[in-house]
């Protein structure tokens, strides 16, 4: 439901501003409850790991999650960058569509 209510943003227009309160309403309901649930499911892993091996791992789970995050941001940002590069943006510039360096190459 998240992601469909995120895609729907898609299709909908300007005028359209109650109906697009009422879909990220319906988007922030959905998805909120994703990141504590992400943290629960850490704090489980870490919890069974004990249960299992008869050792706490909990920081190592836990920073090992944090860091796996932050990676995943690094290069996220990363890829965005290289995107937008490869299309030509300039910074501080009025964007302008140059079709040499556009998606056509």
């Amino acid at each position: 439901m998240a992601i469909a209510s995120t895609a729907a943003f898609y299709v909908f227009k300007p005028d359209q501003l109650l109906l697009i309160f009422g879909i990220n309403l319906i988007g922030s309901f959905t998805g909120g409850p994703l990141s504590a649930l992400l943290w629960a499911m850490y704090a489980d892993t870490a919890d069974y790991a004990e249960w299992k091996k008869g050792r706490r791992a909990t920081g190592l789970i836990f920073s090992a999650s944090i860091f796996s995050q932050k990676q995943g941001w690094a290069i996220g940002a990363a890829v965005a960058l290289g995107l937008m590069s490869s299309v030509g943006f300039q910074a501080n510039a009025v964007q302008t569509l140059n079709h040499s360096k556009a998606c056509y190459n």
